[in-house]
């Protein structure tokens, strides 16, 4: 027997040196949870949101991040880990602050309750078990990538509602 037969095969989300494709490392997951991050791909691809593969070493590996533009941080990272996959959003806290009192889905409030604070970001982590809680986080961005927007129409002399 080979070394080669005796290794267990390797898994691309854990694999550094070859980038995988979102088909191979959505097809590691578990049949729920692929379905509601595939669901949550095409949510956010609706917000014409730059979609980018990364490598972000040993806790996140193989990470799909989503971005206003090319050159903008990313407002979303999905870390397709096989063992549960985790959809993380790092937002501002003074957004949080004004978000968490607006009429947001129980889901993403919990998310955003329990958020871990570093600097002057939340970060906010979820495992989407099911279709509609993607949706829920894809409006939760639609909302943040509003007010993101709105000094932008305050100084044109019209204030964004948020």
């Amino acid at each position: 027997m080979t070394a080669e037969a005796q290794q267990p095969p390797r898994i691309p989300w854990v694999e550094r040196w070859h980038e995988p494709t979102l088909e191979g490392l959505v097809g590691e997951l578990k049949e729920h949870h692929r379905r509601a991050i595939e669901h949550l791909f095409g949510e956010l691809e609706s917000l014409s949101l730059e979609q980018r593969l990364r490598w972000y070493g040993p806790s996140w590996r193989w990470t799909v991040e989503y971005a206003p533009g090319a050159d903008a941080e990313a407002v979303c990272y999905i870390v397709p880990d096989p063992d549960g996959p985790r959809v993380h959003v790092p937002l501002p806290s003074n957004y949080v602050e004004k978000a968490s009192k607006k009429k947001l889905n129980k889901y993403v409030r919990e998310g955003l309750s329990v958020a871990k604070h570093a600097f002057e970001n939340h970060w906010c982590c979820w495992t989407p078990n099911n279709p509609a809680e993607g949706t829920y986080i894809k409006e939760l961005l639609e909302h943040y990538l509003g007010w993101l927007e709105a000094p932008k129409s305050a100084s044109s002399g019209k204030r964004a509602k948020s």
